[in-house]
């Protein structure tokens, strides 16, 4: 009966594909106007919600604070020489006085030698070894800390006291252990349109983050001394995602990690595709690598929904040529995704006070696919053993 069944239920279908492509041009003006008004509903409500937006306060005198511990900053720089110079001095320009650098310096472009010229009482220089990775190079950097906190940050980052000083708060008042912030353009970047679009979008998502999250910003963290000893001083062997690793052992061990929206580290954002597709994919694929050893099944089946969404999507729109069906669905999705992306931009307009470019407005479509490609991408990665743990 099974069998019998099947030759009905492959002509019903082509009966209705057959249907649907008569009728795509319908079809897709009737979806069109359900994404709009879908869009527009979330505008509104975007609209809304920028008047719970407030700007970060405005710094307090440090003699307000109830102590001053000392901090102990720690950065694994490799072939950073572009970078290197302006990082440091931007630490030594922070007023927090009780506070150290140790960084573990090294790559084929000087970046050792150039760390080296800034090495005093507040700086203390290591070299990286060459193919070391990150994780080992903390590790080491680590046992050269004398802080009561580390504040982790990247070569690339240049530091402010709002910055530094608001992701230290959690802390000194004793409300946690570990906390985190985000992060923005260089100041030479912010009129970039590819850098607008990512910072918008970035700036949407963390918008609605709770008090406590689940995740470490790698670039911008602050972490209490006795918190790194209980997750093991960063002596696992981790090829890739140091920082999500970091956070789920923070996670395991019954602590939870602040989350201070108003700490925004100043860091580069890639302004080429190619870069921003390894970056963005290897984020993903650390936590496709890690979640499961320690449990996290939510965030595990969240980055294989998304890498699977981004397989589908590339499936419809590499059929579009060939049925009109799947032409119309095509471009509902580019509708949907560049619509969304004209609300991050308007929202990041108001939020971080900046000008959109009328560039990044017409880079949405193409910015859409690209975090497509991004998501395939990191899944083929992942089940690639040997760019598994590629950075």
């Amino acid at each position: 009966m099974g069998k019998r069944s099947r030759p009905g239920l492959l002509a019903a279908l082509r009966s209705g594909l057959h249907w649907a492509n008569r009728h795509a041009g319908w079809l897709f003006l009737a979806g069109l106007a359900a994404v709009v008004i879908r869009q527009w509903r979330l505008w509104q409500k975007d609209k809304r919600s920028l008047s719970a937006i407030k700007a970060a306060p405005p710094l307090h005198g440090l003699e307000s604070w109830p102590r001053l511990p000392k901090v102990s900053a720690l950065v694994a720089a490799w072939n950073e020489a572009g970078n290197i110079q302006a990082h440091i001095e931007s630490f030594l320009a922070l007023r927090y006085p009780h506070k150290q650098l140790v960084l573990v310096a090294g790559g084929s472009d000087g970046t050792f030698e150039i760390a080296q010229k800034y090495a005093e009482e507040q700086v203390f220089v290591m070299q990286q070894i060459p193919g070391e990775g990150k994780q080992r190079a903390l590790r080491r950097g680590l046992e050269r800390t004398d802080g009561e906190i580390i504040y982790l940050t990247d070569a690339d980052c240049l530091l402010s006291d709002q910055a530094f000083e608001s992701v230290l708060t959690p802390l000194i008042k004793g409300e946690a252990l570990a906390a985190t912030g985000r992060f923005r353009p260089l100041p030479g970047q912010e009129n970039q349109p590819f850098v607008q679009m990512q910072w918008c979008i970035d700036n949407y998502g963390r918008a609605w983050l709770p008090a406590h999250i689940q995740g470490l910003i790698g670039r911008n963290a602050t972490l209490a001394r006795r918190l790194l000893a209980v997750t093991g001083d960063f002596q696992e062997t981790v090829l890739t995602g140091t920082d999500y690793f970091l956070a789920q052992q923070i996670l395991a061990s019954g602590q939870s990690i602040a989350y201070v929206h108003d700490s925004m580290v100043a860091t580069a954002f890639h302004n080429r595709p190619q870069l921003y597709l390894r970056q963005q994919s290897r984020w993903l694929r650390n936590i496709l690598i890690h979640a499961k050893q320690f449990q996290s099944q939510d965030q595990y089946r969240s980055a294989l929904g998304q890498c699977l969404s981004g397989i589908l999507v590339l499936s419809v729109i590499l059929l579009a040529p060939f049925s009109g069906i799947f032409l119309a669905f095509a471009g509902l999705l580019v509708a949907y995704g560049t619509l969304a992306r004209w609300r991050y931009l308007y929202f990041g307009k108001h939020t971080l006070n900046i000008h959109i470019h009328k560039a990044a407005l017409l880079l949405a479509p193409a910015t859409f696919l690209l975090d497509q490609v991004m998501l395939v991408y990191a899944l083929f990665t992942m089940l690639n053993r040997p760019h598994r743990t590629r950075w």
